[in-house]
């Protein structure tokens, strides 16, 4: 990831990580899979992968396959540090959101230790719903309330900041993350250090759906959902290969970027037909190799300024050379 980075010489302001974890249910005797945690598939064995993305991009930048139980709090804060040791050093703030699966303590400690500005969702308890009810709400336009407060949970090291929002029980939230049901409220509640307004973080927060899309992506187009081993550390073999490859197409698109153009993501399966699965012939004569596209490929022009594009990529002394001499301009779409 560096590397692509260097080479297209990408400058960020901040970067956001979203962390979350995916079911994965398994139709055989796959060592390791567990009846767990399985919403679509009760009662089946599964595994729960874990995985962390890079939102500006859409890049995987670590996780890897688990067994079927939900993390412990030592396995999120492992998976964590690794997240923040791989991300490139030109990246100065980074930003974080992940969902009640990551309420923890270990979580918590490790985003301070990076100093990582975090959003994460908050677990139901008994003690959050007694703060919830002695903390006074204040009523915005749309009808529902928001409240903030500082609170240190049961063997947190500190007292953390917490902001919600609630809605009335006849409200109808459609997808909204992080939602449970108390009394007459639905809540929503976040553990955070961003300096934000209760409504801005939650927006930010609000971002983090777009994590789940490039979940379904890994799992339908990289294949990340397959288990094709009877073995468990076969299965993890092939999960980090299944991630490398839908890296790959992420790279592919990042490299066909032009100046100020603005970045959409690109489906794997999109990005495939464009430039990997192409009806072309391959001829060898005594002094050249020519590649005939088909007459019918409309990206042909495309094609050919990529494949120059890459073939400037240069690595002296163990350090890419940037194609360009400016950070390159791209207006990306998650900001």
């Amino acid at each position: 990831m560096a590397r692509v980075w260097e080479a297209l010489n990408l400058s960020f302001s901040h970067i956001t990580i979203d962390t979350d974890t995916t079911v994965n249910t398994v139709y055989g005797k796959q060592m390791g899979a567990k009846k767990g945690y399985n919403p679509k598939k009760k009662g089946k064995k599964s595994y729960q992968p874990i995985f962390s993305f890079i939102a500006q991009t859409g890049e995987f930048i670590g996780g890897k396959q688990r067994k079927g139980d939900r993390p412990t709090g030592e396995e999120v804060a492992q998976h964590l540090r690794e997240v923040f040791e791989s991300i490139p050093k030109q990246c100065k703030r980074i930003f974080a959101r992940a969902d009640a699966g990551f309420y923890c303590k270990e979580a918590i400690a490790v985003y301070r230790e990076y100093k990582v500005l975090f959003a994460v969702v908050a677990q139901k308890t008994t003690a959050l719903i007694d703060q919830l009810y002695r903390t006074s709400w204040q009523k915005i336009k749309s009808g529902e309330e928001i409240c903030e407060f500082f609170y240190q949970p049961i063997g947190w090291e500190r007292r953390e900041r917490f902001v919600a929002i609630r809605y009335p029980k006849e409200f109808k939230p459609g997808d909204q993350l992080g939602l449970f049901e108390e009394e007459h409220y639905l809540y929503r509640v976040f553990v955070t250090d961003i300096p934000w307004s209760v409504l801005k973080v939650v927006d930010f927060y609000d971002g983090r759906a777009g994590a789940e899309n490039l979940i379904k992506e890994a799992s339908n187009d990289a294949g990340v959902a397959a288990a094709p081993s009877g073995r468990f550390i076969a299965n993890m073999n092939f999960f980090l290969l299944a991630m490398l490859a839908y890296n790959f197409n992420r790279w592919l698109t990042l490299f066909a970027l032009e100046e100020n153009e603005k970045y959409q993501r690109t489906m794997l399966s999109t990005a495939r037909l464009k430039y990997l699965f192409i009806g072309a012939k391959i001829t060898f004569t005594s002094n050249r190799t020519e590649v005939h596209y088909g007459e019918d490929y409309p990206h042909k022009e495309k094609f050919n300024w990529l494949m120059e594009k890459l073939r400037k990529v240069k690595v002296v002394g163990g350090r890419v050379i940037p194609l360009y001499p400016e950070p390159l301009k791209v207006v990306w779409a998650c900001s």
